[in-house]
């Protein structure tokens, strides 16, 4: 958020999570976490317009924290913590969360020593990923416990991140975002944590697999791992997918050395969590997979948010994102941006945005040209235009506060200058469209769930997908199973599908 946002708690208002309280920050901002990038791409969505910048003089330097000691990184990390908590949101499961802790603290005893607690969590997140940040922060999100078969393969995974934080490999290149300007989507300390080279990803596969077997557990579960990915990957028209892989290149390279390595290595005497593959799919059996409606969707350029309460429209065809915090759109031409945050705890509109812009105001050198009331849909709120020079370039910005159900909403939409009389006009067209939802708008929603079910006697992927109503095409099924889709099942196979579920919000 911009510097001096008055707030009194953190609610998340985009694709992660929708509960109304301050959460517990266990997490940080990730390192190589890719999905980030692509965020800050469009959160700062005027590349065209450099808008996003911190507002400090171009040419002053960047600030750069190198972490010289283990103590810098438990400083570091704990900073990030919040950020993480915020911005992206833990997967609120807690029998999910306790069992990945579980796995993760039988195998840190076998890491090398360091002088900081090292914590593992699930980040609410539907792509495969992992990451480790300083200080002994380690996170996999839903999306990778979906992939995995077995917790060997999840061991694996951890031990790799664990590797990453006993090491160090952060401490040799970090550079922390500074909180942005008024008219910067909320995306606060955005860093680049860490995008670690070849040698220290090889680094990370010896230690995980080292710890893993330490641990008990089949070093081969990260060659195995990997190969489904990289068939996710390929399933996927071979894009590069925010995820993983985006983060952990030469993925074939890695798969034949994780796999001569696992056949080298000795296993421990120590017992896994789930010994089995049947008590590890128990465990992640109905976790959500891709979308979750309590976290707000979109249906073509509406957006809705049913645990919230709300919906608005943006400009048809612009490119939309939905993030925790953050949810808008930018031009086709990259131009202009609008996008909808939440601010904190609902007030009088024009107070709070006194207190939110005066600060600003004076920091950034804002000329404000109007600042005035506006009613939408019954709803007393307050509008303020405003004009700046950031980073040698002339920006409008209008930024519209609106109360809703306790929380204070705010509308910004911003453009250059030359250009900003048609863009506003239609952002003034998305704030006319923010309503309250009806009671009942929950019921047109989906949600995908990862569901487990023992395949028949002969029967083809093709003929489990129907049987079982599955949202995943055969190919799907087959990629998250490790088989091929025409392959055919002896029977009695315990086998992963998704299925459309109705949603059903919660309390």
């Amino acid at each position: 958020m911009a510097t001096v946002t008055v707030r009194s708690r953190s609610t998340p208002v985009g694709q992660f999570k929708i509960k109304k309280s301050v959460q517990n920050a266990q997490g940080a901002v990730m390192n190589r976490f890719s999905i980030l990038a692509s965020t800050v791409t469009l959160a700062m969505a005027m590349v065209a317009t450099g808008c996003a910048g911190d507002g400090s003089d171009s040419k002053s330097p960047k600030k750069r924290t190198i972490l010289a000691t283990e103590f810098d990184d438990i400083d570091i990390g704990g900073q990030s913590a919040q950020d993480l908590a915020t911005q992206i949101g833990l997967y609120r499961d807690p029998a999910v969360n306790a069992y990945v802790s579980e796995v993760g603290r039988r195998m840190v005893q076998f890491a090398a020593r360091r002088p900081f607690y090292y914590s593992f969590n699930v980040i609410d997140q539907a792509v495969p990923n992992a990451f480790a940040l300083p200080g002994g922060h380690v996170y996999v999100s839903r999306g990778l416990l979906a992939l995995a078969n077995n917790e060997n393969e999840l061991a694996a995974v951890i031990g790799h991140e664990i590797t990453h934080s006993a090491e160090r490999h952060a401490s040799s290149q970090q550079e922390m975002a500074r909180r942005g300007n008024p008219f910067q989507m909320p995306i606060s300390r955005m860093g680049k944590l860490a995008a670690y080279g070849r040698a220290q990803e090889h680094d990370a596969d010896r230690g995980g697999q080292q710890i893993a077997a330490s641990a008990g557990y089949d070093p081969a579960g990260l060659p195995n791992f990997l190969q489904r990915l990289g068939n996710l990957e390929r399933l996927r028209g071979g894009s590069r997918m925010p995820s993983y892989l985006s983060t952990h290149p030469g993925t074939l390279e890695r798969v034949a050395t994780t796999s001569q390595r696992a056949a080298q290595l000795e296993r421990g005497p120590s017992q896994p969590v789930e010994a089995d593959a049947l008590g590890y799919l128990k465990r992640i059996d109905g976790i959500v997979v891709g979308p979750d409606p309590a976290e707000g969707v979109f249906r073509g350029s509406r957006f809705v948010h049913p645990g919230l309460g709300f919906e608005l429209r943006f400009p048809e065809d612009w490119k939309t994102i939905n993030q925790r915090q953050v949810v808008g759109a930018r031009s086709p031409d990259g131009g202009a941006i609008v996008f909808l945050s939440v601010e904190g705890d609902a007030q009088d509109p024009k107070e709070f945005a006194e207190k939110f812009m005066t600060p600003l105001a004076e920091r950034f050198k804002l000329t404000i040209l109007r600042n005035n009331p506006i009613k939408i849909r019954g709803i007393e709120g307050w509008r303020v235009a405003a004009k700046a020079n950031i980073g040698g370039r002339q920006l409008a910005g209008q930024l519209t506060f609106i109360p809703h159900d306790g929380l204070m909403y705010r509308i910004t939409a911003v453009a250059p200058v030359r250009s900003a009389a048609g863009y506003i006009a239609q952002a003034r067209n998305t704030v006319r469209s923010f309503r309250p939802t009806p009671a009942n708008s929950a019921e047109e929603f989906d949600v995908m769930r990862l569901r487990i079910t023992r395949a028949r006697s002969g029967e083809s992927v093709a003929e489990l997908m129907k049987r079982t109503s599955s949202a995943l095409q055969p190919k799907g099924i087959g990629v998250i199973n490790g088989v091929f889709f025409d392959h055919r099942f002896k029977g009695g196979e315990l086998v992963k599908y998704v299925a459309l579920e109705k949603y059903v919000p919660k309390s």
